[in-house]
């Protein structure tokens, strides 16, 4: 029988002059929304600024909710159903280094976003439409 996960993360978008900071997973070849999983009892805004802290050491002001996008994939024989809450955030500077070996962040100018493979693959059009109307979104990509 397959196992069966439902994650509940919290995602950043943070820009600066118009690009956007996405974090690449190296061994993936893919990259994501800064941010990660809410631990129990956690607040969402709560989590996403100690990911922010923990990912590349600097304190994070998290803003507004930009929005929710569920999907679902398979990664091995894990079924997974993840919550993404999107919000704005910021942060003091722009030298960003990860403190995880895992990972590498980049500013990507907002028109390259469709160009990269930014996961969940749904989430790139539904940003770039945030960067220009600020209009809340809720997208589902069930599979």
């Amino acid at each position: 029988m397959k196992k069966l996960e439902t994650e509940l993360i919290a995602r950043a978008i943070i820009t600066h002059n118009e690009r956007m900071l996405v974090c690449e997973n190296k061994k993936g070849e893919h990259y994501f929304l800064p941010g990660g999983h809410v631990e129990f009892r956690e607040a969402a805004k709560e989590a996403l600024v100690r990911e922010i802290k923990e990912e590349f050491g600097v304190q994070g002001n998290v803003g507004e909710m930009a929005g929710i996008l569920e999907n679902t994939y398979k990664l091995g024989d894990v079924m997974h159903h993840e919550i993404n809450l999107i919000f704005s955030a910021s942060i003091p500077t722009t030298d960003i280094v990860s403190l995880e070996d895992h990972i590498a962040f980049h500013w990507i100018k907002f028109g390259e976003l469709s160009t990269i493979n930014l996961l969940p693959s749904k989430l790139s059009k539904i940003v770039s439409k945030w960067l220009n109307d600020k209009e809340t979104f809720f997208e589902s990509s069930i599979t």
